[in-house]
C-alpha cells in the first residue's frame, strides 16, 4: 500500500510560499552554494546575500499578504559560540509558521526544504526536535513521501537520515557535500559539553564534528520549538552557526516574526480537521451526593410537617421537620450552594408522579418552580440561603398534589 498526496491543497501552498517569498531578491540556485576552504575545514555551505532593510521588507510584505500583523523588526537570536577559530559571535533571524495539529505541518516543512532548494540552492537543513518520538515521525514521513516529492521535483538529488553518533561519517558528508542534505536530530544530541558531536575525534582525524557543521551554515527546521525555549537550548541551537531558524507548531509559546497562520477555528472552517464531541456519563439517583427526600408532606393551614430523609456521615438520617417559620429545611442541604439546576422529582403513587425543575436564582431574581399539575406556577423571592425552604416545597406539594418530593444537588 502506497500513500497519495495531494500536491495542490491551497492551505499548505500557503505556507510553504510564506516561507519562500522571505528570501525573495535572494540570487539564484547556483549563488545559493558557497564552498568554503578553512586551514582545517572543508564545507559546502548556504548563503544569504539580501540585506536585512530588505528581509524586513519581505517579511512585511509576507505578513499582510497572510492577514497577519507587521512586525517592525526582524527578531534575531545572538549568542557567543565557540567555533574551530576561537569564540566568535553568531546572530540569525527567525521565522515563525503557526498550523493546526493534523493540517500536514511535517509535509509543508520537507517540501519547503524542496522549494528553497529549487528557488535559491540552499541545500543544508537540520530538522531539530524535542523527543525520539517526534523524531521517528519525522522520519516516516520523509520516507512515505520520497516518491511524492521526487516526482514533484523532478528527481532531485536529496538525501535524509538520523543523526548517529557512531556514524560521523555522515556529518562530514552533511558538511561537504553540494546535495541536499537533511538530517534529523534531537535537541539532546547535542545540547550538551559531552555530547559526541562537540568532542574532536579520532575518526574524523581529529576534527571536532560540530566546527563541520557550522561551516556549512545550516538551516534549522525546528519541530515544536515551544519545547526548545530554555536558555540551554538556544545556546544549543546557536552552536550550529545556522544562516536561519523555521518555527513550525501549533502552540508557539514565542511566536517570533509569524509569516503564516492557520489556526484552529479556521482549520475547522475549511473542514481541515474532525469536529470532536464528547459525551459525559452521569449517574443518576446517586446516594453518595448530598440530597433532601421529603415524605408526605402535610399541610394544615400555617403548618406544615413531614418525615425528612438525608445523608449522613456515618448512614442515612430520617427525622421530623416542622416548617412554620419558612426555614425549618433547605432543598440544596448545605448553605451557599453553588448555582445550577436541580432536579425535583415526586415519587410514590406513580399516577400522581411529578416531575418538575428548579433554578438558582442570582441577585435580586425571583425563584420560580415547576411542576406536573401546578396552577400557574408558584413565585416568590430568593431566600438569603442557598437553597429551597421546607416550606416552599409545602407550597409546592400543595400546587401540585400531595406526594413525596426529593432534590438532588
Amino acid at each position: 500500500m502506497q500513500f497519495q498526496f495531494d500536491a495542490n491543497q491551497d492551505f499548505q501552498l500557503k505556507a510553504i510560499a510564506a516561507v519562500v517569498d522571505l528570501f525573495e531578491g535572494q540570487s539564484g540556485p547556483q549563488a545559493g552554494m558557497q564552498f568554503k576552504l578553512s586551514a582545517t575545514l572543508a564545507a559546502v555551505s548556504n548563503r544569504l546575500d539580501i540585506e536585512e532593510t530588505a528581509l524586513l521588507d519581505n517579511l512585511r510584505k509576507v505578513q499582510e499578504l497572510n492577514g497577519v500583523t507587521p512586525d517592525t523588526e526582524i527578531r534575531c537570536v545572538e549568542q557567543e559560540i565557540a567555533t574551530a577559530t576561537g569564540v566568535s559571535t553568531v546572530k540569525f533571524p527567525n521565522f515563525s509558521v503557526e498550523m493546526e495539529t493534523g493540517t500536514g505541518k511535517t509535509y509543508v516543512y520537507l517540501r519547503t526544504v524542496l522549494e528553497l532548494n529549487r528557488h535559491y540552492g540552499m541545500r543544508k537543513f537540520i530538522i531539530v526536535v524535542p523527543s525520539v518520538a517526534i523524531r521517528e515521525g519525522v522520519l516516516k514521513t520523509l520516507k512515505v513521501t520520497e516518491s511524492h516529492f521526487r516526482a514533484l521535483y523532478g528527481n532531485p538529488v536529496y538525501r535524509y537520515y538520523v543523526y548517529d553518533s557512531e556514524n560521523l561519517t555522515q556529518v562530514r558528508q552533511f558538511a561537504m557535500s553540494d546535495a541536499v542534505e537533511v538530517m534529523v536530530m534531537t535537541i539532546d544530541s547535542f545540547n550538551k559539553a559531552a555530547n559526541v558531536l562537540r568532542l574532536s575525534t579520532d575518526r574524523l582525524q581529529g576534527e571536532t564534528p560540530i566546527h563541520l557543521v557550522q561551516e556549512s551554515r545550516p538551516i534549522l527546521i525546528l519541530d515544536e520549538p515551544q519545547n526548545m525555549e530554555s536558555e540551554k537550548s538556544i545556546a544549543a541551537l546557536s552552536l550550529l552557526n545556522p544562516l536561519m531558524a523555521l518555527r513550525y507548531s501549533a502552540t508557539h509559546r514565542n511566536p517570533y516574526n509569524v509569516v503564516h497562520r492557520l489556526t484552529p477555528a479556521e482549520a475547522y472552517r475549511q473542514n481541515l480537521v474532525k469536529k470532536i464531541e464528547v459525551d459525559s456519563v452521569l449517574q443518576r439517583d446517586d446516594e453518595n451526593q448530598p440530597y433532601l427526600c421529603v415524605e408526605d408532606i402535610q399541610s394544615r393551614g400555617s403548618k406544615i410537617t413531614g418525615p425528612v430523609e438525608s445523608p449522613q456521615t456515618h448512614g442515612i438520617r430520617r427525622r421530623s421537620g416542622d416548617g412554620r417559620d419558612g426555614s425549618a429545611w433547605r432543598f440544596a442541604c448545605e448553605e451557599g450552594a453553588p448555582p445550577g439546576i436541580r432536579r425535583v422529582c415526586g415519587r410514590g403513587d406513580t399516577s400522581r408522579r411529578k416531575m418538575g425543575a428548579v433554578r438558582q436564582p442570582t441577585g435580586n431574581e425571583t425563584r420560580r418552580r415547576t411542576g406536573g399539575g401546578q396552577r400557574g406556577g408558584v413565585r416568590r423571592p430568593n431566600p438569603p440561603h442557598g437553597g429551597g425552604t421546607f416550606q416552599e416545597a409545602g407550597t409546592l406539594a400543595r400546587h401540585g398534589g400531595e406526594g413525596s418530593f426529593v432534590v438532588l444537588h
